[in-house]
């Protein structure tokens, strides 16, 4: 099921049927490759064994080896990880995001971020795929916030704690709904309270993440 979404990304597949000398030497991208000319550019076949794409993860991840089952998500992360390093254009800073510290204010860190990100992600997996969040804790005591700008490819919704979250009786939950769940306030109170340097004490904070950068192709997992 991995596959055939990764496959019908059109402007994935089109990128490595049109680049295709960029797999060369590169193990995954390259086996994720044949899985897309066979399944697109091969009329003569009317079904096709991904035996080499399969045999490529099982080497590469312990957790790919045999017939046992896996989540699709577990599968789609792997792919996205690995592809993206494979093809980065970029020189990627091995400390990360060590680089970008948590500020109050929020565009001096976003604009840190983006500069950090334009430096150590260029591949077409991260210009399709990644966007960036703002996760925000504020002190309920001195009302101060801390912005944290990252990058994130997936995203996933729990469905049954959706469904709690909005107050239904009923076990049908709409898309709507989920973002609403994604961007939900936190409360951290008694062992989750937060240590404030600005009061120099232990406080209750309130913890949210908003989207603030969309991908181009998002990624959604339903956790039922």
């Amino acid at each position: 099921s991995t596959l055939q979404c990764f496959s019908n990304v059109k402007s994935l597949r089109n990128y490595f049927l049109k680049y295709n000398s960029n797999m060369k030497g590169k193990k995954l991208s390259s086996a994720l490759l044949k899985v897309f000319e066979n399944l697109w550019e091969k009329s003569n076949i009317s079904y096709y064994v991904p035996k080499e794409f399969k045999d490529v993860i099982s080497e590469m991840n312990s957790l790919f080896e045999g017939i046992q089952a896996n989540d699709a998500k577990d599968l789609i992360l792997f792919i996205l990880e690995n592809v993206h390093n494979e093809l980065n254009k970029e020189n990627p800073n091995i400390n990360g995001n060590n680089n970008v510290p948590n500020c109050m204010d929020y565009n001096s860190v976003f604009n840190s971020f983006q500069i950090f990100f334009a430096k150590n992600y260029n591949s077409v997996i991260s210009n399709l795929f990644y966007g960036m969040n703002n996760s925000m804790m504020t002190c309920c005591n001195c009302n101060r916030t801390i912005h944290n700008v990252q990058c994130f490819n997936i995203l996933i919704f729990p469905l049954e704690e959706v469904r709690k979250f909005k107050g239904y009786n009923q076990n049908v939950v709409n898309i709507y709904d989920c973002f609403d769940y994604n961007e939900k306030k936190d409360f951290m109170m008694g062992e989750n309270q937060i240590s404030c340097n600005l009061c120099n004490r232990l406080s209750n904070a309130i913890n949210q993440t908003k989207i603030i950068i969309s991908p181009n192709v998002l990624i959604i997992n339903l956790n039922r």
